[in-house]
């Protein structure tokens, strides 16, 4: 994952998620060809928006904490997904081929 792209399941890391005024959440797959070409989307959109926090969600390696999120923000669990929190509420999500930069942009706009 590109440096801008930190990881959830870090120590303080979803505190720190949603403390922000806006972040973006992104559950990913390594195991997934979609996920591979989100996953790209999501570069794209962090090094075009380089104050929006991003974090990921590796959905096999943490699948408790990728499933907690689900059960908090009341959205079924999908890989790749995209969720946009606005002062620790979910407000957007999105998954598979819908997650675009233009999507993310607009989210946060």
């Amino acid at each position: 994952m590109a440096d801008k792209l930190k990881n959830l399941a870090d120590e303080g890391a979803l505190e720190e998620a949603m403390a922000a005024d806006t972040a973006i959440l992104y559950k990913h797959s390594s195991f997934c060809a979609i996920s591979m070409g989100v996953k790209r989307q999501i570069e794209r959109f962090a090094g075009r928006n380089p104050d929006i926090p991003l974090y990921v969600v590796d959905v096999v390696g943490d699948r408790d904490l990728s499933t907690q999120l689900a059960e908090d923000f009341g959205i079924q669990h999908q890989s790749p997904q995209a969720i946009a929190l606005r002062s620790g509420k979910a407000q957007h999500h999105a998954s598979h081929h819908e997650i675009t930069v233009d999507l993310l942009e607009k989210w946060i706009a």
